[in-house]
């Protein structure tokens, strides 16, 4: 055997090194997948930890995102795939953060204990702020004007006095109490509790869901087509992209 046969196999292809099928070919190149976002039960964790901050952010990001739009008709296919996954996943997001649907968001336990965390990460900040007692005066005229309001309404009630003035007296009160009350809250400067609106949160908890699905399905061993994965992933990374977001700016620069 020569020295430049004992480099060539039977098929003329090189002994050693990478082979080919043929002069030119075209590789595929396999993007790298992405780390798995987290077990079922620490996705469901991961919600429960988000206050409203966090969640009001998330929907915010949601909406301005064109995939967000309508449900994507692959993803939808896939979970039809696994009625049986898909149920265990509903029943594991329900048991923990509750039912969506409109107006049942209002009692969710996930949108309750969003308002609860937010209410104590506010706390020390309505502390430290009370002790300055800024604003002090503009409570007392607001307590003040509410006070003699009521009493000149009662008084005019018992009295027996014009309807029509009473009725004024009424759209005065409305008109000039609210913006007293504002402006009692501004003087303070204590930071509001972020709106979660409720259409916003019953997309959220289907971005949980379908990552709870994804756990379940891969859990399981079956193979997971890799543009299944990330449109079954998608909703929940914009999800934590925007809490981690919230907690930077709460953080501050360094």
């Amino acid at each position: 055997m020569s020295a430049g046969t004992d480099y060539l196999l039977p098929d003329g292809s090189p002994r050693y090194g990478v082979r080919t099928t043929g002069a030119g070919q075209d590789h595929a190149v396999v993007k790298p997948v992405r780390p798995f976002l987290g077990s079922p039960a620490a996705l469901i964790s991961e919600a429960e930890a988000m206050d409203a901050g966090h969640l009001h952010a998330a929907v915010k990001l949601r909406y301005s995102q064109e995939w967000a739009d309508a449900p994507d008709p692959v993803l939808e296919a896939w979970r039809k795939e696994h009625p049986a996954e898909l149920k265990e996943a509903e029943a594991l997001v329900g048991k923990k953060l509750g039912k969506g649907g409109g107006s049942m968001a209002l009692t969710s336990p996930w949108y309750l204990s969003a308002l609860v965390l937010e209410s104590r990460r506010n706390q020390p900040v309505r502390m430290r702020r009370r002790e300055t007692r800024t604003g002090r005066g503009t409570r007392l005229a607001n307590m003040l004007f509410r006070a003699a309001m009521l009493g000149a309404l009662i008084g005019m009630i018992r009295s027996g006095g014009d309807p029509q003035v009473v009725v004024s007296m009424v759209l005065f009160y409305l008109l000039v109490s609210e913006p007293l009350a504002v402006s009692s809250r501004q003087s303070r400067r204590l930071p509001d509790t972020a709106a979660v609106p409720l259409t916003g949160l019953d997309e959220l908890r289907g971005d949980l869901v379908n990552a709870v699905l994804l756990g379940i399905v891969l859990g399981k061993g079956i193979d997971v087509d890799p543009v299944i994965r990330a449109a079954a992933e998608r909703g929940w990374r914009h999800v934590r992209h925007a809490a981690d977001g919230v907690d930077r700016i709460r953080r501050g620069p360094k």
